[in-house]
């Protein structure tokens, strides 16, 4: 286990190495508080990708034309009005990437946090367990994809489907064109509602007649194709029983 553990080590050194020096980044990166290694260590390997993340978004906001201004806006700036808790169970650096990617304040359950869990201000606690004792009356309690939905919609979405507890949604892939694949989600058609979009799949076009007979055109071709390999397979087969016969002739003489 000390071998591997050593082996695993090396690398992952040597991949963070190659994906820094891919984004232009020095590695290994400042620590940005020596006296804290246990949190600065950590929040100095995604404090250089959380400032391109911005600066990214920024530029693309500036080349960006008035149709999609809006949505780059939205991006940049989509959590900035509210102020985050993490709890301790919950998956800390992914969200703590994303969230500071978005603008917002955070603070988590540690050394190294901005705040701690009493601090006043706190607009949503992600939490990942059904049940929350002492819960405020003044602060939303929401499961961690919710964040991640949010940010794939670009849409702050309501809260209520994603308390503690209960059957989260289903969780869309941002990647995927439903309409272009012809079937929309009951869950997408529900955030489209909320941003004032209608999605409808797109329509599948029927053959013609003249592409149905290209393709008993390239039917045809190919039987003729496999037609003339079979006869020319038998050819090859009977010049080779020939030439056997006229060997076993000489081998007699």
């Amino acid at each position: 286990m000390m071998s591997f553990a050593e082996f695993y080590e090396a690398l992952l050194r040597f991949v963070n190495f190659k994906l820094y020096k891919d984004a232009g980044l020095e590695y290994p990166p400042k620590v940005l508080d020596p006296m804290n290694l246990a949190a600065g260590a950590t929040f100095s390997l995604i404090q250089p990708f959380i400032h391109q993340t911005q600066t990214q978004l920024q530029q693309k906001r500036a080349a960006a034309g008035p149709d999609q201004e809006q949505q780059v806006n939205k991006s940049l700036d989509l959590f900035k009005p509210f102020r985050f808790f993490l709890n301790r169970e919950v998956p800390l650096y992914s969200l703590e990437f994303v969230l500071l990617s978005a603008g917002c304040q955070l603070g988590f359950l540690g050394e190294g946090s901005a705040f701690d869990e009493s601090a006043e201000g706190i607009t949503h606690q992600i939490v990942d367990r059904p049940n929350i004792p002492d819960m405020r009356s003044n602060r939303e309690y929401v499961q961690p994809q919710w964040v991640y939905d949010c940010l794939n919609h670009s849409i702050i979405l309501p809260t209520s489907a994603y308390v503690p507890g209960k059957v989260l949604p289903a969780h869309l892939s941002p990647f995927v064109d439903n309409a272009r694949e012809g079937y929309i989600p009951t869950r997408q058609k529900e955030i489209s509602q909320m941003k004032g979009i209608e999605e409808e799949p797109m329509e599948v076009e029927e053959e013609s007649e003249d592409d149905e007979g290209d393709v008993e055109e390239k039917k045809e071709l190919a039987h003729a194709k496999n037609v003339d390999e079979d006869i020319t397979d038998e050819e090859n087969e009977k010049e080779e029983e020939a030439k056997d016969k006229l060997k076993k002739l000489k081998v007699k003489k």
